[in-house]
């Protein structure tokens, strides 16, 4: 079986994108078919969501999703 890739995103960013959109913790889980446990470690940084989640992600997010892969520097933008 192939080994996913993480998707190195700002943690802070996955819950900009997800509150923006109006979604909380557990509509993003259930939309996604993942444990409300798994979004919540994303957004907490302990966790990293695998390139195809990020993708799916793109789904409920858009244009957001389109600014956080294009930021050069977001830790900057965030304080």
């Amino acid at each position: 079986m192939a080994k996913s890739i993480p998707a190195l995103v700002d943690p802070r960013l996955l819950s900009w994108a997800r509150e923006s959109a109006r979604l909380s913790v557990f509509d993003l889980a259930a939309a996604l078919d993942l444990p409300a446990e798994r979004i919540v470690a994303w957004e907490g940084g302990t966790a990293h969501p695998s390139v195809a989640q990020l993708r799916k992600l793109n789904g409920f997010f858009r244009e957001i999703m389109t600014f956080i892969i294009t930021l050069v520097n977001p830790s900057s933008s965030l304080k």
